[in-house]
């Protein structure tokens, strides 16, 4: 009884730190969309993320964890490493918003706009898909995976074509690198939707 107290306790922490970092990414979402000033704080995720990883260490080498169990504690300690990078790169985003100056910050991709949409979408049912154990939705995500690099590219064939670059190298550097950590947390929740089908049914895709 006592292992499967340890175990749930592990499933609680990590939803919850998987609650944090989305409350964080749409926050990025939001100071992109909306051209808003947002702050994070990445201290509380990053400490949940360390006590996974010590309570997951612990069940593994005194607890006897077999099959199922054996699952769920490596599949929660690889997702939580996609979770924490995806709470960096909300960070990153925010840094690249507050780069662009107040005119820059209204200037219109469309495919840009797009792709955040996209994302911010596969953030919301992601967490859906991890509470409900829900296959066919986290299978569903991970083949959305290639429209999201499409609209990247689009985004970057976008840039390309901007008139006048020298008057735009700033506006072009900050976009580009939302351009990129916008796809890089859409890998991130792919792998995460993979972690997810693995903890329940063993199925790893990689």
């Amino acid at each position: 009884m006592y292992k499967d107290e340890l175990i749930n306790c592990l499933k609680l922490d990590s939803i919850r730190m998987t609650e944090l970092t989305f409350d964080d990414l749409n926050k990025a979402f939001n100071s992109i969309k909306n051209k808003q000033n947002e702050t994070v704080n990445d201290d509380e995720i990053d400490a949940y993320h360390l006590k996974i990883e010590s309570n997951a260490l612990r069940i593994l080498l005194k607890e006897r964890v077999y099959s199922q169990d054996l699952r769920i504690v490596t599949g929660i300690l690889k997702l939580v490493d996609d979770i924490e990078r995806i709470g960096d790169h909300s960070e990153d985003l925010l840094w690249c918003t507050s780069k662009l100056t107040e005119l820059e910050k209204h200037i219109k991709i469309d495919k840009l706009d797009i792709l955040l949409n996209n994302v911010k979408d596969m953030t919301t049912l992601t967490l859906k898909a991890y509470l409900n154990e829900d296959i066919s939705l986290a299978k569903e995500l991970i083949n959305s995976d290639d429209n999201i690099d499409k609209l990247y590219l689009d985004v970057l064939n976008q840039l390309e074509k901007i008139k006048e670059k020298d008057k735009m190298q700033n506006f072009i550097i900050y976009t580009t690198l939302i351009d990129k950590y916008l796809e890089r947390v859409a890998d991130h929740l792919v792998n995460i939707n993979e972690w997810i089908i693995y903890i329940k049914n063993g199925e790893y895709k990689g």
